[in-house]
């Protein structure tokens, strides 16, 4: 309220007004008398619920209702594109390795393996077995290898032996180890004579020489290991000779170090197809149909 005279100025907030002059300094306090409603002490009295809140949605605003009552308006940028809801789209942007794909690849990646189980297990250490092999082929150890041919599975250890075991069967087939000293190093499955390839080194030379045998799948299926073929004899592989494998040229290479020449072998048949003799030669790199020679570097390029 405000008059002239006395330059009073007032406020009413609900039920109480409240009137200050300036001149005088003196401040008046006026409560309302009215009596308040049954709703309104009900209001005061009462905790507010999600029932009340749901009917006086109507006439209450958004934001007093509860977070949990307030309609979700989605903005227009928020809004998902149509390109990416479409089956089609996704589809697509699956098998082209798109990023927008991700929860699709996730999801994909669940069903693929969904059906996976365990079907066996197998134990490569058998002491019953090994018994008439060194004492260190018969400590249990890791395995570093594991090579599937169709039916056949093999698992090299770390000490050296190799299993091979059958899933048809359910059981170990045979130990590839066929010598007592037999130490097997590295695995080579030969696709093109459907043949299992073993690197190994003996005790009779000091573990310091590699030697290759190519023993077929067919006979190890039914446990004939003294049918495989040694490879490679006439060639020195003593340490830092190698033997590559090169399944996608179809080729082998060797390298002796007695008289640090490389020969080149036919996968297939294991025939010899031709030798480079050359002391510059640092390194050899093979891609498929291409054999690149990388020769000792010189003062200011590498000769290839």
């Amino acid at each position: 309220m405000s008059e002239d005279g006395g330059k009073a100025t007032g406020a009413a907030v609900g039920g109480t007004a409240v009137a200050k002059t300036a001149g005088g300094g003196a401040t008046a306090t006026a409560t309302s008398g009215a009596t308040p409603t049954m709703a309104q002490a009900q209001k005061q009295t009462r905790q507010r619920t999600y029932a009340d809140a749901a009917l006086a949605a109507s006439i209450a605003s958004a934001e007093e209702l509860p977070s949990s009552l307030r309609r979700k308006r989605r903005r227009r940028n928020e809004a998902i594109a149509p390109e990416r809801r479409s089956v089609l789209r996704k589809l697509m942007s699956r098998e082209l390795g798109s990023d927008s794909a991700l929860g699709t690849r996730k999801a994909d990646a669940c069903v693929r393996f969904a059906n996976i189980g365990l079907q066996a297990t197998f134990d490569t250490h058998d002491p019953d077995a090994l018994a008439s092999k060194m004492a260190w082929l018969q400590r249990r150890s890791k395995i570093i290898e594991i090579v599937s041919a169709r039916d056949l599975i093999f698992s090299l250890t770390h000490t050296g032996v190799c299993a091979a075991f059958s899933r048809d069967l359910g059981r170990r087939v045979c130990f590839l180890n066929v010598k007592r000293d037999e130490v097997i190093r590295s695995l080579f499955l030969n696709k093109t004579n459907d043949a299992l390839i073993t690197v190994s080194v003996f005790k009779a030379d000091d573990f310091s020489s590699l030697h290759c045998r190519s023993t077929p799948l067919a006979h190890i299926r039914k446990g004939y290991l003294d049918s495989g073929v040694a490879i490679f004899e006439s060639e020195s592989l003593r340490w830092p000779g190698f033997v590559e494998f090169d399944d996608v040229n179809g080729r082998v290479l060797t390298f002796s170090a007695e008289d640090k020449t490389y020969k080149v072998w036919d996968l297939k048949t294991y025939r010899y197809l031709y030798t480079i003799r050359d002391e510059r030669i640092a390194e050899i790199k093979i891609s498929p149909g291409i054999m690149l020679l990388i020769f000792a570097r010189q003062e200011s390029y590498v000769p290839l």
